[in-house]
Parts: structure tokens; C-alpha cells; sequence
């Protein structure tokens, strides 16, 4: 489908959502993009709702290497970890609990620090 002079390619956008959504849920499952409660820690994490923050934060943040993390397994269980303990991370729950937080400052913030935790993955950091 054509707008203008730009082509969207509903086959292409389709594959990348399929692929992106596909490895979220294999990697951490329906609590994906939910806050971690105040209280939880390394030993004890508990999940509260639906946070759209996370959601726009963790599905822009591993575009530029969702292929790298779709091709391997090994990816799955230490993505798990570094979301959950980004999640539990005081300065990021800060940018995504709470009223004003969807500036693109804030946006970027999230999406840059998802951006490096899967680059750290990848690079094996």
C-alpha cells in the first residue's frame, strides 16, 4: 500500500511484529510489561499491571537487534533477568510509574537503557 510517496509493506511490518512479540513472550511471558512491585528484589519479584511505559520501552528498545536475539536461545533467560532487574531498578521505575512520563525525554531514556541492555547481552557483557 502506497501513502504519497512512502510504501509501507504490511508483509514486512507484519513479520517484524510476529517476530518481535514471539520472542517477548518466550523470553518473559505475559508479565513482559508489567512494573515490579516497590518491594521486590533479586530473591522475591512480584509484578503489578500492565505498564504501557515498559511496553513502548521494551518493544522499541530490541529493533535494532531483534534478529540477533531471535537467533539463539540462549538469549531467552538472561533477557529475563536484565528486564526484570531493569524493571526493579530505582531510576528506571522513576521514568515509568507516575503521571508526566511520556515526554520523549523520558521516552528515549527508556528505550536507550533496554537499547543497551540488549546490546550487553549480545556483546556477552
Amino acid at each position: 500500500e502506497t501513502y504519497g510517496n512512502d510504501f509501507f509493506d504490511y508483509e514486512k511490518e507484519h513479520a517484524i511484529f510476529e517476530k518481535t512479540f514471539s520472542f517477548l513472550d518466550k523470553a518473559c511471558g505475559d508479565t513482559v510489561f508489567s512494573s515490579t512491585n516497590k518491594k521486590s528484589n533479586k530473591e522475591t519479584v512480584s509484578f503489578i499491571g500492565f505498564n504501557v511505559y515498559l511496553f513502548e520501552s521494551i518493544t522499541v528498545g530490541i529493533q535494532s537487534h531483534l534478529d540477533e536475539l531471535c537467533s539463539n536461545d540462549k538469549y531467552l533467560d538472561i533477557f529475563k533477568q536484565k528486564i526484570t532487574e531493569l524493571k526493579s531498578n530505582k531510576n528506571f521505575r522513576n521514568s515509568t510509574i507516575g503521571g508526566g512520563k511520556n515526554s520523549s525525554g523520558y521516552l528515549k531514556t527508556r528505550i536507550d537503557l533496554v537499547n543497551k541492555i540488549v546490546e550487553d547481552i549480545i556483546n556477552g557483557i
